[in-house]
């Protein structure tokens, strides 16, 4: 199965993204939800395994804050940059 490489952690690790935090409006910021399916042990969508951060716009990972779709969701300002992005600016 042929994948898009992640622009988050350019293809790195194919089974878990690198950490990332979700920033939302008022500088409040959360962790994203790790995957976890007991019907699936890699992700459909981005192929990330059990306990593993979702790939960059992965259409299966859900949103902290609501718990719908995190890709479509009106909460989150920022979901792109990972933890070292952030502490290097």
């Amino acid at each position: 199965m042929s994948r898009h490489i992640c622009l988050r952690c350019i293809g790195e690790d194919p089974y878990s993204c690198k950490e990332y935090v979700i920033e939302y409006k008022g500088g409040i910021t959360s962790k994203p939800i790790l995957y976890e399916d007991s019907d699936f042990e890699h992700c459909i969508n981005c192929g990330v395994g059990q306990g593993g951060y979702h790939h960059l716009y992965c259409e299966s990972e859900k949103c902290p804050c609501c718990g719908g779709q995190l890709i479509s969701c009106e909460y989150p300002l920022s979901y792109e940059r990972n933890t070292r992005d952030q502490q290097d600016t």
